[in-house]
């Protein structure tokens, strides 16, 4: 049975051409792991870059090139069926070509269970991502071609956009007519998802990642004299890759605070009773009477500075605390986060109301920004619709709160932006009693529907919880792990467990005056005490360890 290895290179990442690995680069250790693969007929590179970019590979005889300057699903899947044709090959071996410590032995048990079960498509589950390609025979690849929806799609043009190609593109196609297919698992004998460990140069995040992965094969003797990188083994990178300067790459998620006012008094909600402590008054009267404080322009284009220069890419909440869509320059704030194609944006609200020009305003501003670079869109929502009674919804959140007003603008945005706007109902004592009405309601309008589990804030709220969600042994904490946030004074606490203008003890800096990278350095120090299980304080308390933003 004839074999090809196709690997992608469409739309690197730059760091995926730094030599960083032993004067090599990522391009150069995945393709040097395809030239080591076992009887294969051929190797074909596809990239949205010339030939000549690579021309620092010392490629083979039987290594080929194709170069589209826009790529797309249907367009990839033909790559794949004329390349696997013109070697009368039945097995295609793909990978991504950022992928430095893609394993033979992976590989090759990969391979084998493809071909002894006579899979149509074969994939590692388990693994790191990044060490593992995926295997599809070419009369998969005919029957992918051959979906109404990729036909569909290649008829739609996209503004002249090219289109991104996920890293998942195989089984989320065969997962639509999932029954076509004889699919085969080979399972990581550790399962390593609980880690979201990725070993690709995709982004500066996993640069660094995979090269504090590098620096520790190095530190534990290894030498590429002696040994191919694709030959070190799953288990010796297993041993090392959940080392503290591997898993705490660089935040991903960001949440700022841009106002002080909020319209509401929630229940589930610690801010109100904060806000009140430090002005005596609450942050609804903070708002009719004019005193709430905003977040100024100069102040969230420096964060947004600081943002691109350290992680590159990330996600923005501007609803950490306060009501978001009170501040005067939300849409500068929108348009100037969106100029920046890495970058994508996090709005919560209720019912707080939202005309039809304030939505078209923001969709204009998509439309004349950047395709994002990432997989994210370029907005997302979130609607608190926790109650299905308007009584119920108003002793939530206040007097005043309009479970009617706050569905008109989940209409309104789903309407507009119908891949990002998501309906939220947040679990607790008091509504439990209609969970069950909300679900039935909403799952006939929408698949976004998030049920989020309540937060004590590491007991400053009363408990209200429903029911404990807590896995059985504690896992560090994600949030210390991958989040930052910041208060509208730029001051960084620890997390968001960490009330504003409270536990003062647990700020790590002010982003405006202190070195975004000293400040992250204290939360790895933070992260480091939970690897080890020696937890703060306000950790112990605390159960939200476990849960994880976008």
């Amino acid at each position: 049975m004839k074999r090809i290895c196709i690997l992608s290179a469409i739309g690197l990442h730059e760091g995926a051409f730094e030599k960083v690995f032993n004067e090599k680069s990522a391009i150069v250790l995945s393709y040097e792991w395809a030239k080591n693969l076992d009887a294969v007929e051929a190797i074909c590179i596809l990239s949205d870059r010339p030939e000549s970019s690579f021309s620092f590979l010392e490629k083979t005889e039987n290594t080929s090139f194709v170069y589209k300057e826009k790529w797309t699903e249907k367009k990839l899947l033909e790559s794949f069926f004329t390349c696997a044709d013109e070697k009368n090959a039945k097995t295609i071996i793909y990978a991504w070509a950022d992928s430095p410590f893609l394993q033979k032995d992976i590989s090759k048990s990969l391979i084998d269970l493809h071909e002894d079960s006579l899979s149509s498509y074969c994939f590692g589950e388990a693994f790191p991502l990044g060490l593992a390609p995926e295997i599809i025979d070419i009369d998969a690849v005919s029957l992918l071609l051959g979906l109404e929806q990729l036909k569909e799609a290649e008829t739609v043009e996209r503004d002249q956009k090219a289109e991104n190609i996920s890293r998942d593109l195989l089984f989320s196609l065969i997962k639509k007519d999932i029954n076509a297919f004889e699919i085969e698992t080979y399972i990581s004998d550790t399962d390593m998802r609980p880690w979201r460990l990725t070993f690709s140069v995709d982004s500066k995040r996993n640069l660094f990642s995979t090269k504090s992965l590098w620096k520790r094969l190095i530190d534990s003797g290894f030498r590429e004299t002696e040994i191919s990188v694709s030959e070190i083994g799953f288990e010796k990178i297993l041993s090392l890759s959940t080392d503290i300067s591997v898993l705490h790459s660089l935040p991903a998620y960001y949440s700022i605070q841009i106002a002080s006012s909020c319209a509401g008094t929630c229940l589930f909600c610690p801010y109100p009773t904060a806000h009140f402590g430090r002005f005596r008054k609450n942050p609804q009267e903070a708002f009719y009477d004019n005193s709430a404080q905003f977040m100024k322009k100069e102040d969230f284009t420096a964060i947004l500075d600081a943002i691109l220069s350290f992680s590159e890419d990330a996600l923005i909440s501007l609803s950490l605390w306060g009501e978001a869509l009170h501040h005067p320059e939300l849409l500068f704030f929108i348009e100037e986060t969106l100029k920046h194609p890495s970058l994508s944006l996090l709005i919560e609200t209720t019912s707080y109301s939202i005309s039809e020009d304030f939505i078209q305003s923001i969709s204009q501003i998509i439309e004349k920004s950047p395709q994002r670079q990432t997989a994210y869109q370029a907005v997302y929502w979130i609607l608190g619709l926790d109650a299905r009674s308007p009584d119920l919804y108003e002793k939530l959140h206040g007097t005043g709160f309009s479970l009617e007003q706050a569905e008109k603008n989940y209409m309104l945005l789903e309407k507009a932006f119908p891949h990002s706007t998501y309906v939220q109902f947040l679990r607790i004592q008091e509504n439990e009693a209609e969970l069950e009405a909300f679900i039935r309601y909403w799952r006939e309008k929408t698949d976004k529907t998030i049920i989020q589990k309540y937060n004590s804030f590491s007991g400053y709220l009363d408990e209200k919880s429903v029911l404990d969600l807590a896995p059985l042994e504690r896992n560090p904490c994600w949030h210390l792990r991958r989040d930052m946030h910041i208060f509208l004074d730029g001051s960084v606490p620890l997390c968001h467990s960490v009330v504003p203008y409270e536990k003062t003890e647990y700020i790590l800096g002010n982003i405006f005056s202190d070195n975004i990278e000293t400040i992250w350095q204290k939360k790895k120090e933070a992260y480091g005490r939970h690897l080890e299980n020696r937890l703060q304080k306000i950790c112990e308390k605390c159960d939200e360890y476990y849960t994880y933003n976008f």
